[in-house]
């Protein structure tokens, strides 16, 4: 029978909530700490993955969250001219699978609720902020010096920013994006039943996101300083450029007329070559953050919660556990990783004939099927190399499996 923990999550968010929750279940004592006064969530629109989805299902919060979110086919990708640079369906390389656009409080809401029905302990106002060896474990300190109690060990899912990965790792370099985002979420029938994404030369790219209940999620991203350029001119021209570029967001920002709505996001890229110390291990976007343009942040932190549970289950120790979690994750955090920080430049960048070769490659490549299924693949989360995939196939029930997954459900090969 493999030990329990006394366990400690840093962050409240999808990764954290989701690693509580799985623990907790699992018959360990996790105590959660989130420097927020409350249980808000932060952010708008995620696209839920099939690799996403079977967490939620070990957790029993998959039917909860895809009935309150929007069923997508797949991701749509043109040119502000209208022109299909590339369109992905899950049902070509995935029969049977599709994404969701789920809002960000609804998913939060679901793993609270796991959370809750678990036995775990939410302290919120609390940011750790350090920890000291003691008996076997840790004594957790705050930011304002107070003791928070001994552990086993502390998961620390705080963040991009995380400041326990500072404490832990002080030299290791995390760059900010040169690009950002605003983000909003409105009502909208213009766009439903997939992702739409639009790009303008390697300047802006546009994203709505439906997200269930009649609402889209808009992401528009563009430079830093064109994010500063645009709060100093007002957000009536904003919301007047972004109609130019794409008609379908006119509903979407027909009722803001201030900026509080709009919510401003930079980013970090980051990926841990070890994801854990004596005492701590490193989940989410603590372990591994970058660029928004895969989609993949929310669906890693997810897959990570699981992979840590696993982990713990089937060693005798934290640190046996925390070693064979990372060479679990560590093919498909190196993929997604390696995938974000190739594909990116091609997206946004400030050198603009990464933009032209873009334009010219993805139609191409669009009309190639064994290169589509790949990025439909990678899409999906459910990559874990070129070569391979994780299993997916338990996510289906089995009278809607095509009957060569029934017969070979093992293969994990792509």
């Amino acid at each position: 029978m493999s030990r329990k923990y006394r366990i400690a999550v840093a962050g409240f968010g999808v990764a954290g909530a989701a690693a509580a929750a799985m623990l907790a279940q699992a018959g360990h004592s996790v105590t959660v700490f989130e420097q927020a006064p409350e249980l808000l969530p932060v952010g708008h629109g995620i696209l839920l993955q099939v690799s996403g989805q079977i967490v939620l299902k070990r957790l029993g919060l998959l039917r909860i969250v895809t009935a309150q979110s929007e069923p997508l086919d797949g991701v749509h990708v043109q040119s502000a001219t209208g022109r299909t640079f590339l369109r992905l369906r899950y049902e070509e390389a995935m029969p049977g699978y599709r994404g969701y656009g789920v809002s960000r409080a609804v998913l939060m809401e679901a793993l609270k609720f796991a959370a809750d029905r678990a036995g775990v302990e939410v302290v919120t106002g609390v940011e750790v902020a350090d920890w000291f060896e003691e008996n076997n474990g840790v004594e957790l300190v705050s930011g304002t010096a107070e003791l928070l109690g001994h552990f086993d060990f502390i998961i620390a899912a705080d963040g991009s920013r995380s400041r326990l990965r500072g404490r832990c790792f002080p030299v290791l370099k995390v760059p900010e994006y040169s690009y950002g985002a605003f983000w909003i979420t409105g009502k909208s029938t213009q766009v439903r039943g997939h992702l739409k994404q639009v790009v303008y030369g390697s300047e802006r790219l546009l994203g709505i996101l439906p997200v269930g209940d009649g609402n889209c999620t808009l992401f528009w991203g563009l430079h830093k300083t064109a994010m500063e350029g645009a709060r100093i001119r007002g957000v009536d021209d904003w919301c007047s450029l972004v109609e130019e570029y794409c008609p379908e967001a006119r509903e979407i920002l027909s009722d803001v007329y201030n900026w509080e709505r709009v919510v401003p996001a930079t980013y970090r890229r980051c990926s841990l070559d070890t994801i854990f110390t004596r005492n701590a291990v490193f989940i989410g976007d603590a372990a591994h953050s970058m660029s928004p343009h895969l989609g993949q942040g929310a669906n890693l932190g997810l897959m990570d919660a699981a992979l840590l549970t696993d982990a713990l289950e089937t060693t005798n120790s934290f640190e046996e556990a925390a070693a064979a979690m990372q060479r679990s994750q560590h093919g498909m955090v190196r993929y997604y990783y390696g995938l974000s920080r190739w594909l990116s430049p091609f997206f946004q960048t400030d050198a603009t004939p990464l933009a032209w070769a873009r334009d010219i490659a993805l139609p191409v490549m669009n009309k190639v099927s064994p290169v589509r299924k790949v990025m439909t693949k990678s899409m999906a989360g459910v990559k874990q190399g070129m070569f391979s995939s994780i299993d997916y196939t338990n996510l289906l029930p089995a009278s809607v499996k095509k009957p060569a997954r029934q017969e070979n459900p093992e293969n994990t090969t792509s």
